[in-house]
This record gives structure tokens, sequence and C-alpha cells, in this order.
């Protein structure tokens, strides 16, 4: 399903997730790309679930306080939902601010769910599950999901870095390393 007809939108959304997977300072200038997608399409879910993204990585990674990541990282994918409610990425990123911004881990494993069975193929909902699985201590469960989104990806370098510390949390080091 075409999430936008404007390819301006569409060229800024891509610029937005090309600076997002870089990570550090790439985050500040993806949610700019994402801002500038809605601008031109003030409908597109994609670049909310984007921004949403951008948001639950920066305060996770301490860029930005987590009090002002989250709710902004909340409203973003509500969002998202809310102008495309069918969209793997949005659930997504709503699982994401849940689990780490509310600690509601019950919500946020459904909202997972929800993205997976919507989008199996979705890298970063196995990914971000894995991450929230891991937390639960059911370790197993988290490297399958983590193993599945490097199947999806497998060029994703932080999914192989974050599967060797799901590795580590099971006790397995050798394959860690």
């Amino acid at each position: 399903q075409r999430q936008t007809n404007n390819t301006d939108a569409y060229q800024l959304y891509l610029k937005g997730r090309y600076c997002w997977q870089q990570r550090g300072h790439g985050l500040k200038k993806g949610s700019f790309y994402f801002e500038l997608a809605l601008l031109e399409d003030p409908n597109y879910a994609l670049a909310y679930s984007g921004l949403a993204d951008t948001y639950n990585l920066l305060g996770f990674y301490g860029h930005v306080s987590p009090t002002e990541a989250g709710p902004k990282a909340r409203s973003s994918a509500l969002k998202a939902l809310e102008v495309g409610p069918g969209l793997a990425e949005a659930h997504s990123s709503l699982g994401f601010a849940r689990f780490i911004y509310d600690w509601d881990w019950a919500r946020a494993e459904k909202d997972f769910q929800a993205a997976i069975q919507l989008n199996g193929r979705y890298a970063p909902a196995r990914n971000w599950y894995a991450r929230l699985l891991s937390a639960i201590g059911s370790h197993e469960k988290a490297i399958a999901e983590d193993q599945r989104a490097i199947e999806i990806d497998p060029i994703s370098s932080y999914t192989h870095m974050h599967l060797g510390w799901l590795l580590v949390g099971a006790r397995r080091y050798d394959e860690a390393i």
C-alpha cells in the first residue's frame, strides 16, 4: 500500500530513515527530514513512525532527556496509528515507546506482536521485540527473534551487535564472541 503520493515527502522520509540507521548524530538529522516530510504530507504515517523511532532512540541513547523524548515518541507513534492503523512500523514504534518509557511491557509486547503479524519482514519490530523478551528473561525466544531480524536484514551491523548482547544475557558467551 502506498503511504503517500507526494514524491518529495517520500524522498525526505528515505533520507530520514538513512540518517536514523546511522544512529548517533544522525538521529537528530533524521528527525529534521521526517519533520520536512510531514510538512509535505501531514498524513504520512511512515514519517510519523520514523519520527517516533527517532525520539525513541534519542531518549534511549541519552541524546535527549527521556522525559522529553518519551512523550514525543508516543504522540508521534499514536499519530502514525491514527492515519495508518494497519502499519506495522507504527505498532512497532508505539511498542518501543511503551517498553522503554512507560515500562508497560504487556502492552508493548502486544504492539510488537501486532507489528510482526502485519509485516513479519519488518526487522526493527523483531529486533525490539527481542530486546523486550530478553528483559523479561525469555532469552531463547529473544535470540530467535533477533536471528529472524538478521535473516530479514543481514547487513544491519546493529542487529548483529544486538544478537551478541542477547547471547551474553543468555550466558552463551562462546556464541556471543
